[in-house]
């Protein structure tokens, strides 16, 4: 074998290949191999970069694009920034397009979503109802989280003590076959809302309220501590049902979120997933003048796991068994931070990163 010919081996050996997945509007790469001098002209020098010249096969993950989107898909996918876990290179999107990417991947190519029972079939409701429910608990948990994050807000006594009864609320559990909230029709009356939603709820507020007084310790907020001592969670818990106004906008928001979700859900069409993330979106850009938007990646994986949930397991989440605890929680994932993790190791779905059954070319996915 001549020298020529063993560099050229060797330089075949080092030219990495790329398993793309991309979900667009007018197609999916599900996990089909290219050469890099297939990938797009604007990012094929970053994601050269990012091999740091290593051989071997590499996944790469880009976002959504609608139709529109396509058309200047180069200065899109330019302004991005990218990043290499693993064997895995994928943008980072912010808050906004992380929620559209995820809702597009669920309703338009998850088989645990396309294979949900129609409105017509006796489970659908059940189905859905579960889902509502988690949805309802991640949004309270989501939503406190990310306002307490900061101590300063827990100076607007009004609003923290809203906040923290939200928190601790109860979730909405179905009375009738066809409502999956509550009904908020009467708003900002509804008094038979308010009483459901903090009904023997302090035992919660008292342990909301437990974490935070010691967070403002720890700070060293004495005064502001004493506000939120645990011994006061009757009070705070009365006083935020004689004004329940912000309460109930709360609940307003999360009742329009979850009718999004099921929406999408149902309908699994372009349309349907445009609409859902345009709605959450819009519902957490501005939450007591906070944006929330980071709970949008969360509240669907949080759907997500209510369909997966297995038929032994479905009866018991119609009950509303408690709060998450900790008022810490992690900001929403970013796209793809589940890759190669044990949670989702059935490679169902692309947002994870897994390789998708039948990988290869799926297009017109509206007309699908």
């Amino acid at each position: 074998m001549t020298a020529g010919s063993s560099d050229t081996i060797l330089s075949r050996m080092n030219t990495p290949t790329f398993r793309l997945f991309w979900l667009r509007e007018t197609g999916c790469d599900a996990g089909v191999v290219i050469e890099a001098r297939e990938i797009e002209r604007s990012i094929r020098d970053r994601v050269m970069t990012l091999t740091g010249g290593e051989g071997g096969e590499f996944a790469l993950r880009l976002p959504y694009l609608d139709r529109h989107q396509w058309r200047r898909r180069g200065p899109i996918l330019r302004n991005l920034n990218y990043e290499r876990e693993g064997r895995l290179i994928r943008a980072i999107l912010t808050p906004a397009p992380a929620t559209r990417d995820l809702a597009a991947t669920l309703a338009l190519i998850d088989p645990v979503w396309t294979n949900t029972p129609p409105e017509r079939k006796g489970d659908y409701h059940q189905v859905w109802h579960r889902v509502s429910h988690a949805v309802q608990r991640t949004l309270k948990a989501g939503i406190a989280a990310e306002y307490f994050r900061d101590l300063t807000r827990l100076q607007s006594r009004d609003a923290a003590y809203t906040m923290i009864v939200y928190q601790s609320s109860r979730a909405y559990v179905a009375k009738t076959r066809h409502r999956f909230t509550y009904d908020l029709q009467e708003y900002p009356v509804c008094r038979a809302v308010v009483s459901a939603a903090t009904t023997l709820i302090g035992a919660r507020v008292e342990a909301v309220l437990e974490q935070l007084h010691q967070r403002l310790l720890d700070a060293g907020e004495l005064d502001l501590a004493r506000r939120f001592t645990p011994a006061w969670h009757p009070d705070i818990v009365n006083a935020i049902r004689k004004k329940p106004r912000r309460l109930l906008d709360l609940l307003m928001r999360e009742a329009e979120i979850v009718n999004a979700v099921i929406e999408m859900g149902t309908d699994r069409t372009i349309h349907g997933v445009h609409s859902c993330a345009r709605k959450i979106n819009t519902v957490l850009r501005r939450v007591q003048g906070v944006d929330m938007r980071r709970v949008g990646v969360t509240l669907l994986e949080a759907a997500d796991d209510a369909l997966t949930q297995s038929p032994e397991s479905r009866g018991q989440d119609v009950f509303d068994t408690g709060i998450r605890q900790d008022l810490d929680m992690s900001s929403a994932r970013r796209p793809d931070s589940g890759i190669g993790g044990q949670k989702y190791g059935d490679n169902r779905y692309v947002h994870r990163g897994g390789q998708m059954s039948n990988p290869g070319i799926v297009t017109d996915i509206q007309a699908g």
